[in-house]
């Protein structure tokens, strides 16, 4: 599991670069969509990952309370600083405390404290949905929830296999399903987007994601790796292809043994895959105001992407080193504080 870890750090770091960028690149008027495929990545790490936690756990309740000492205090703390900036944001547009209090900071916003927002349709996507680019939480969220039923669903790689191909084939269908239910709400809830960032349309990626850990487990990494190779092939990489060449890429890096022996070079990579997830979360609410601010000084292109690079990066594993590290920590004296 070390050497599994290690190598996986590396691609844990790769996905949060290429979620940063496909949010820099929109901000500065480059196309990079295929950095939103970093998500997807994040998705399918996860389902191996949490599989191989509820293989170390002895009980549905002891991974619970790893998971959410792992994810809700950052995500919460994210959320406060999420919050306070809308605040800030709109007393500077000319906003009343009356406006701001009905508006973006309603009670509403307790949608996104529960993991609610891509669980619930709502009338405008950007505010309610996806505020932050938050939609994908309530996937984590809800794939962590069902994850110790499936564990003891998917008991061996052949159901894993079966389990996967019904939610790819499904998901289409699912979506359309959706988008009919949901065919009143206006233009602005952006039902489309809604029906394909939901959990239930999401679970594919998390499956593919259990898949290979089933077939690791059981020692058929060739099979799977044959089954996917196939329907790259027969679909003319044209199908998920982004999503299967990442379960390969994954199945490659805990093969292998670690990708670097330098003392130094682990050290950072560690400190950059813990800090992933923080870099992740948080970049969205620095752009916000980096781009407010660079926008007044008319840099040459390069200079501002590479600016706002520095500052995502530099404020966002910051606050990660400095804040959530001693949160979590004050967190886990709390929750373990039997065991200490």
């Amino acid at each position: 599991m070390k050497q599994q870890s290690f190598n996986l750090n590396f691609i844990r770091i790769f996905a949060a670069w290429m979620v940063l960028s496909v949010h820099i690149a929109g901000m500065s008027g480059i196309d990079f969509g295929v950095g939103a495929k970093g998500v997807p990545l994040f998705f399918i790490m996860s389902g191996y990952l949490a599989f191989c936690s509820l293989e170390r756990n002895s009980s549905p309740a002891e991974y619970y309370k790893k998971r959410a000492v792992r994810i809700l205090p950052i995500y919460w703390f994210c959320l406060i600083l999420l919050y306070c900036e809308d605040i800030v944001l709109g007393l500077l547009n000319g906003l009343s405390v009356q406006e701001i209090f009905t508006g973006q900071c309603s009670p509403r916003f307790l949608r996104y404290v529960l993991g609610l927002q891509c669980f619930l349709p709502s009338d405008n996507w950007d505010i309610w949905n996806n505020h932050g680019a938050l939609w994908t939480m309530s996937s984590f969220i809800g794939f962590y929830i069902i994850a110790p039923w499936l564990y003891k669903m998917l008991k061996n790689f052949y159901l894993g296999v079966v389990g996967t191909i019904i939610f790819l084939f499904g998901r289409t269908f699912a979506a359309k399903i959706i988008q009919l239910w949901l065919s009143d709400y206006p233009v602005e809830a952006h039902i489309e987007w809604f029906s394909l960032s939901n959990p239930v349309t999401q679970l594919y990626c998390f499956l593919l994601g259990i898949t290979l850990y089933l077939a690791i487990k059981e020692r058929k990494q060739d099979i799977f790796a044959f089954i996917v190779m196939i329907i790259l092939i027969v679909t003319g990489f044209e199908w998920y292809q982004f999503e299967l060449f990442f379960v390969l890429l994954l199945l490659a890096a805990v093969s292998m043994p670690p990708l670097c022996s330098n003392h130094k070079i682990q050290k950072w990579a560690i400190f950059m895959s813990s800090g992933s997830f923080a870099l992740y979360l948080i970049h969205p609410i620095v752009l916000e105001i980096a781009t407010i601010v660079l926008d007044r000084f008319e840099l040459p292109k390069l200079s501002y992407v590479i600016c706002l690079y520095a500052l995502c990066i530099g404020v966002s594993y910051s606050i990660y080193y400095f804040v959530i590290i001693r949160i979590e920590q004050l967190v886990k004296q709390r929750v373990y504080r039997k065991d200490i």
